[in-house]
């Protein structure tokens, strides 16, 4: 079988992982025994989140770090070892101290998935000169639909057996998957001529791509201002669906619908983020960055809007695309962040470099707090509404610096 074609496969194994892998963004669903047995509070397991974003972003930086050092087999196979320890650690707590959660749950699930996360997205784009940000959109879309997939399933796993043989079995679940799939994938490596060169199908993808960036090393990237320029803009965009992802459920009943339709509305939203991420991927591939960029600033724009309308009226017809909106927008900002960094400061350190971008996430995240004290003072969202709005509207402005990059 040509690379151009065992390239597919690659896909369909990392895409299976990630999905896997995602699990860490059921933490609302996962978090519910903890408070129920141990009285641990929603400010204290809201803290176990935080922790685990930032581990993941963590994770990103070391998994750049170890894909040029270490084969791809063995970071994939060591990774499930630590997220299998965490899970497995987390399911045999006894509930004295919440310290063993951040460290079990946070720090080591939080590491190990940034590092598959990373690693996979770096290894699996390069065989796809052709369609990287379509690609990319593809493997995240299986780490944003993890949530609607496996959340509630492992709630029903939950309510079977109890919530310490879930944890466990997804620890072990997850070790044996990614064993089995790290020899299905092969990591790609920039060659220092076209890569091989008589398979016909790569080779022809190769030759059809118009134009190669420069290479630039992590030092050169984060001297740049136009890097800059990007990484503000992702994070104002993501900021917009970060806000909305850790208040949702309130917010819808805010607006007036019933606890039932919150928790589908928040379902809802995570299909629109995994659509999103398919979507941000096909218009990158055919209209650019800049196209690209454009769309998802006036949609996180919308989203705001359509949610403070909802608010001011009470009408939740408002509010329901805006939930969607705030999904699929948030889903662009990740295949987005691959996409641009692919294209405009190439693929020879596309790992390392992919990792430092992807902390906007981590930054980006603090919305949600600044909107819960919004919350806390004005006692009520319309205020946060008006946040989120200023920051759509501020990264429709930062898009625009950026127009000459990676058209």
């Amino acid at each position: 079988m040509s690379v151009g074609n065992k390239r597919y496969i690659y896909v369909a194994a990392a895409t299976l992982m990630l999905l896997l892998a995602g699990i860490i963004y059921a933490w609302s669903i996962l978090n519910a025994p903890f408070q129920a047995e141990f009285g641990w509070s929603q400010g204290a397991l809201g803290l176990n989140f935080t922790l685990t974003m930032g581990a993941f972003c963590a994770g990103l930086i070391w998994g750049g770090y170890l894909l040029k050092r270490i084969p791809l087999r063995k970071i994939l196979i060591s990774a499930g070892i630590l997220v299998c320890i965490g899970f497995s650690v987390t399911g045999t707590m006894s509930g004295n101290s919440i310290l063993v959660l951040y460290i079990a749950y946070a720090i080591f699930c939080g590491l190990g998935i940034g590092v598959v996360y990373n690693a996979l997205i770096s290894s699996i784009m390069g065989w796809f000169p052709d369609k990287r940000a379509t690609v990319s959109g593809i493997l995240m879309m299986g780490f944003g639909a993890s949530t609607l997939v496996f959340g509630f399933i492992a709630n029903a796993i939950m309510n079977a057996i109890g919530w310490r043989n879930m944890y466990i079995g997804i620890g072990v679940t997850i070790l044996v998957v990614f064993t089995i799939c790290s020899f299905l994938i092969k990591a790609y490596v920039p060659p220092s001529k076209p890569p091989e060169a008589k398979d016909k199908g790569l080779d022809k993808i190769q030759e059809n791509v118009q134009s190669k960036p420069k290479d630039y090393n992590t030092s050169e990237l984060l001297r740049l201002p136009s890097f800059w320029r990007f990484y503000g803009f992702e994070t104002l965009i993501a900021a917009v669906g970060a806000c909305v992802i850790a208040m949702a459920r309130d917010m819808a009943v805010y607006v007036g619908t019933t606890e039932s339709l919150a928790v589908i509305l928040v379902g809802v939203s995570s299909v629109s983020n995994g659509f999103g991420r398919i979507v941000a991927g096909v218009l990158f591939d055919k209209k650019g960055s800049l196209t690209t960029m454009r769309t998802v600033g006036i949609i996180a724009l919308l989203t705001p809007l359509l949610m403070l309308l909802s608010g001011w009226t009470s009408r939740t017809i408002w509010f329901v695309p805006g939930i969607m909106l705030a999904g699929f927008s948030y889903g662009f900002t990740p295949v987005l962040a691959s996409g641009f960094m692919g294209k405009n400061y190439g693929m020879k350190n596309f790992p390392m470099n992919f990792s430092i971008v992807s902390t906007f996430l981590f930054v980006a995240s603090f919305s949600a707090t600044i909107g819960g004290w919004l919350h806390g003072v004005f006692g009520g969202f319309n205020a946060v509404f008006i946040f989120m709005g200023i920051l759509g509207a501020l990264g429709i402005v930062m898009a625009e610096t950026l127009r000459t990059c990676g058209q």
